[in-house]
Formats: C-alpha cells, structure tokens, sequence
C-alpha cells in the first residue's frame, strides 16, 4: 500500500532518529561557520536536524508536529520546494545578521517557515479559518517580541535560541508563499499578481486582451459557491455512509481531524453523485492528492500515445525470426 508521509512528520522522525543514533551536537550535521559550505554542503540541510538537548529536541519536534498539523494539508503539494527554499536560506540568513553565531543547529527555523507560508495560504482560502491565522500572527508577535528584548520565551535549552533564524524563516516563508501567483483557469488572479497589470486594468496571460475584473469575481464566486454546496451534501452523505478511514493508508479519523478526510469520485466525476455512493470513496487529503495525480499521468500519457486508448488494438507482429527452423534440423538430420 503506497503511502505519502507528511513532511513535517517526516523531519520530526529524522531529528529524533539522528539524536538518538548520534546525540547531541553531532560534529559532521550542525552548521558550523569555520567550515567552508562550498567543501561540505550538506551542512545547510543537516544543521536542521541536529539539536543541543533533549529539551531542545522536545521542543522543535513538537512545534513541527503542531504548524504540520495546521497549515500542510493547506500547501501540502508547495512543501517540498518551501523547504527546499527555506532550509539553505535561513542558514544564509543566521551567518549574515549574526557575525558572533559560530555554529547553528535545530528545527525552529523550519518551524517559523512553515508558519509564516502557512500564513498567507491560509489567508487564501476561501472560506477564512481563523485558528491558522491567529495562530500565525501569534507567533510573529513572539517572534518580534524576542527580537526587541533578545529574551527567549518558551525555550531553556543548552544552546542559547537564534532569534535571526526565527524571524528570517518566518519572513522566507511569508514571502516564498506570497510571491507565487493563484491561477484560475489558465487566468491570472487580478488580486493576488500584478505582472499582467496595467493602467487599462489586469490582462489575460496568453492574449493579453483586458480582462473584465468584476464579471471574472462574480463567476469565480459563483462556481466556489456551487462547488462548496454539492460538496458539502455528498460529502455529509458519504460521512453517513461509510467509516472514516482512508481507502489507501487505512489512516483513522475522528472529528478533531476529520477536515482532512476527503470525498474522492471514484470515476473523476464530480457531478455523478448517486444516492447509494458507489461513485465516492473517502481518502486522506495526500491520498485523494495522489489518485489525481496519478489520473492526470494517465491522461498525460494518452495524449502522448504512450499507452494504448481503451478499445484501440495495438499493432501486432508477424515476421517470425524462427520460422523453417524446424525443416533445417530436419535435413541434417
């Protein structure tokens, strides 16, 4: 059964795993500013899973599990390229605003980048939640708090906290989220991009003819109203009908994390919602987001003429390399 683990709860699983085989501050993973990163550069991505103590593990790991928890279901799919980002820049930043900081280690950087693109992706959804947003300015007043005082709060740790990696993960991670532009329908959003923009208002990407804004916001608000209304009557009729577990991981829901169940279509339709639900199967938000990922492979490749449309016979092969062979053994027989 394939699975997709979260990313959040994968780094907690590699930070634990590397203090329990290597302890504390192990010499080859932590960033250390004597080391030229061009010689070993592992150390921007390794420096994050090493930790100073227990204390410090407890409380990075527990951190991560708490924003995965929040904000990955809302930017589960931009995760990778986030951290990708966000891992190498927050050490970057650290060295550069903090000359006296020789070596650095620990999670918090990744935990305030996840918070800060959690931020504005959750800001973007339609409708508002608003435990992620308050959660996410709470801890950049924390933040901005530490940084005024150059007090540590919540935190007693062997190492003393860096406050720079805690205020540039959570500005990387603001800007990272912001800078990418919501699309719709191969649209541009007015709101959320600029660069097709001009004095005559927002233009269309590919014709770049002017684009009628308040027709486009009635449309688009239109199709989520639509959209929100049928999901949320098949999605309250499958919740009746069938236990709250994932077809593929089998993963358990109750009804503090039942948000992350989802109602998948089983034939892509999302009109064809019959009454007995033999079109609807309950996945977890990373499931659901494999089986169209997987949909759209297999449309990919259709198009591509790399796999044979249903009812199309493939080409057959007659020329047969062996054929007389038989009669030849034969006469030297």
């Amino acid at each position: 059964m394939k699975t997709n683990m979260p990313w959040t709860l994968a780094l907690a699983l590699a930070a634990v795993g590397v203090y329990l085989i290597l302890g504390p501050v192990p010499e080859g993973l932590i960033l250390e500013r004597s080391i030229p990163l061009g010689a070993e550069p592992w150390r921007p991505f390794s420096a994050h899973l090493a930790h100073s103590d227990p204390g410090h593990l407890l409380l990075d790991v527990t951190g991560l599990l708490l924003v995965g928890w929040l904000y990955e279901p809302l930017m589960h799919r931009r995760m990778s390229a986030l951290l990708s980002l966000g891992m190498p820049a927050i050490v970057g930043a650290v060295m550069l605003l903090e000359p006296a900081v020789t070596a650095y280690c620990g999670l918090s950087g990744i935990v305030n980048l996840i918070v800060g693109a959690g931020l504005v992706a959750a800001w973007r959804t339609t409708p508002r939640d608003p435990l992620p947003i308050l959660f996410a300015l709470a801890v950049a007043a924390k933040i901005l708090l530490e940084c005024l005082t150059g007090q540590a709060l919540f935190s007693d740790t062997a190492w003393l906290p860096v406050h720079s990696a805690h205020a540039a993960g959570f500005l990387i991670g603001v800007m990272s989220a912001a800078a990418r532009p919501a699309k719709i329908g191969g649209i541009v959003n007015p709101q959320e991009d600029t660069s097709m923009t001009s004095s005559s208002g927002p233009r269309h990407a590919k014709t770049g003819k002017p684009i009628d804004s308040a027709k486009l916001d009635r449309v688009v608000a239109d199709a989520r109203k639509a959209s929100d209304e049928r999901a949320a009557g098949y999605r309250e009729q499958a919740l009746k009908l069938y236990d709250w577990v994932c077809g593929r991981c089998a993963r358990t829901f109750t009804r503090e994390n039942l948000r992350e169940l989802t109602v998948h279509h089983k034939d892509m339709d999302h009109d064809n919602n019959p009454p007995d639900g033999s079109n609807w199967e309950l996945l977890c938000v990373y499931c659901h987001d494999n089986e169209h990922q997987k949909y759209e492979e297999h449309l990919a490749a259709l198009a591509g003429g790399r796999v044979a449309k249903p009812g199309v016979a493939g080409k057959q092969t007659t020329h047969n390399p062996f054929e007389g062979l038989a009669d030849l053994l034969k006469k030297d027989s």
